[in-house]
């Protein structure tokens, strides 16, 4: 195997993965109109298919596996993405690869994707990889070849697959099998494919319209204010370093004093530099004595800002420095204005049915200028990404506060007072918030299914309440009724926020107050208009 293989492999998997999208996306454990996952690991691999090819297999594995570390989007993302960082490890150095060697870099993958999560779940993509792994290791032989190998690995991976419901009861009461686990088996089986001479058509992004220039946003009298922000890949070089020993902290220590907004990657022999300064011409000639330029962007960040005072005049003068800042994912114009009056100096959008990626995250620490900035994912199926940009990112202290639902996220805001104590008080007073809250969910069935004892049909109302399914009735508020039938404490409750998304009513929403005093006459209840999506309410009981 060549580095050209590779690519023409990866590219295979993805565009097999694509052509089966819809039908992974379709096997969500919970029947709502959220289901992501073949949507989320299509995004993280075209993050590695739109690498430069090289013929060099470790420079090119390098390259693709931080294209979809910076790609990655939801846990599945995610997990995709360090399984090829683990591949791209076990290549490193290797101009080629036998099948032994893709083998034991297949293994690797597992291992790396493993590190990847906290608690690791048996019954998901990562026992399927596993096992498929080890399976294909055990039938090597000297006269194996790369098609026997992920024939092999293929066959493993259906069966294990097959295996999933009975690992993960949620799965078998769903009646599914693992959803990352299949869109792992399509890419592999695409992979398999292109060894055959089988090339598969992978549907071109469309690319962005080019902003018409606005010429007087920056003209012979203007002056350079905010510098550039100057962006580039670097190929370091044999011929001026050894790539291997390479140490980035002088580079990082050199760009700090010239620039800031810095991130700064090494993977491999491959560089990933993000920078703003007034002197690009000194980036560009500390950095060349290591290597070359693979890709290199540069804009002016002073046109940038008078375009964006001519569509908002209101928009402040700079980045203003603070101690603390936060950043939020939300979905809705409604609730990223009240996140935003809340506190929240960035608002990254995503939520269940597009996911933010791993450099959405850092775009948005890098608007930011803070020592410490606070992350609140509000889903479970993003938080993975935010940590994994959080650990990339040099420019500031990073926390991320592991909220799963908007409710949590609303809790832990609600609490955010940046100037009382130090960081770890602040972020320990959130936290206890966000903990603390009852985080329901109102949506609707795009199916039928079973979930525990309770049957559910397509187009039902189903509640949502701390991550399971709680309700299912035709009628929405005989659902909602049901679902705080089984809220235990309710009673004890003093504050509940309703906030209702684009399907539902101010009307309805003051209903569902209603029905909440009705549970409880003293709770303090408002509403507003979140402008969601999927979720026609979100409630936050306090």
């Amino acid at each position: 195997m060549t580095g050209l293989l590779f690519s023409k492999m990866l590219r295979n998997g993805a565009a097999n993965l694509e052509a089966h999208c819809q039908e992974i996306n379709d096997l969500n454990v919970f029947p709502v109109p959220d289901g992501d996952t073949g949507l989320n690991m299509l995004m993280t691999i075209r993050g590695g298919v739109n690498t430069p090819e090289n013929e060099d297999l470790g420079s090119f594995a390098g390259s693709a596996a931080h294209g979809m570390l910076m790609s990655a989007r939801g846990n599945s993302g995610v997990i995709l993405s360090q399984l090829f960082k683990g591949v791209a490890l076990e290549l490193e150095g290797s101009a080629t690869a036998d099948p032994a060697k893709f083998s034991a870099a297949l293994c690797r993958g597992t291992a790396q994707a493993y590190k990847a999560v906290v608690n690791p779940v048996e019954g998901t993509i990562l026992t399927v990889c596993r096992e498929a792994g080890e399976y294909a290791k055990s039938r090597l032989t000297d006269d194996s070849t790369l098609e026997d190998l992920l024939r092999d690995y293929i066959v493993e991976l259906h069966a294990s697959l097959l295996r999933t419901p009975d690992l993960l009861p949620v799965l078998k009461q769903a009646g599914v099998v693992d959803s990352g686990a299949k869109g792992l088996l399509y890419i592999m089986e695409g992979m398999a494919l292109a060894l055959d001479g089988k090339i598969l058509e992978l549907v071109e992004q469309q690319a962005q319209p080019v902003p018409t220039e606005n010429k007087s946003s920056f003209n012979a009298d203007s002056v350079l204010e905010f510098g550039y922000c100057t962006e580039f890949i670097l190929q370091l070089q044999n011929c001026k370093v050894d790539p291997n020993t390479f140490d980035l902290q002088p580079m990082i220590d050199y760009l700090s004093r010239i620039g800031n907004s810095l991130v700064a990657l090494k993977d491999g022999d491959i560089v990933k530099i993000h920078v703003h300064t007034m002197t690009p011409a000194l980036v560009v000639g500390y950095c060349q004595q290591f290597g070359e330029f693979v890709t290199f962007k540069m804009e002016n960040m002073s046109v940038q800002h008078n375009e964006l005072m001519e569509k908002s005049p209101d928009a402040p003068a700079a980045k203003e420095h603070k101690p603390v800042a936060l950043v939020a994912v939300a979905s809705g114009e409604g609730l990223a204005q009240q996140f935003k009056e809340m506190g929240a100096d960035r608002i990254v959008s995503g939520g269940q049915t597009m996911n933010p990626s791993t450099e959405d995250f850092i775009k948005a620490f890098d608007a930011l200028s803070a020592d410490h900035i606070i992350v609140l994912p509000n889903n479970g199926n993003i938080l993975l990404a935010a940590k994994q940009a959080a650990a990339a990112y040099e420019g500031a202290d990073v926390r991320v506060l592991e909220t799963k639902s908007l409710a949590q996220g609303y809790a832990a805001l609600s609490m955010f007072y940046a100037d009382e104590g130090n960081i770890e008080d602040i972020i320990s007073v959130m936290e206890q918030a966000a903990r603390h809250v009852v985080s329901c969910a109102v949506t609707y069935a795009i199916r039928d299914s079973q979930y525990m004892n309770i049957a559910i049909h397509k187009d039902d109302t189903i509640c949502i309440c701390d991550g399971k399914i709680v309700s299912s009735d035709p009628d929405r508020m005989s659902a909602v009724r049901k679902m705080l039938d089984q809220v235990e404490d309710l009673d004890e409750r003093e504050v509940a926020t309703v906030i209702f998304g684009k399907d539902a009513s101010e009307e309805e929403a003051e209903a569902l107050i209603g029905i909440l005093q009705e549970k409880n006459r003293y709770l303090e209840a408002g509403a507003f208009n979140g402008g969601q999506d999927v979720y026609s309410y979100i409630l936050a009981l306090e």
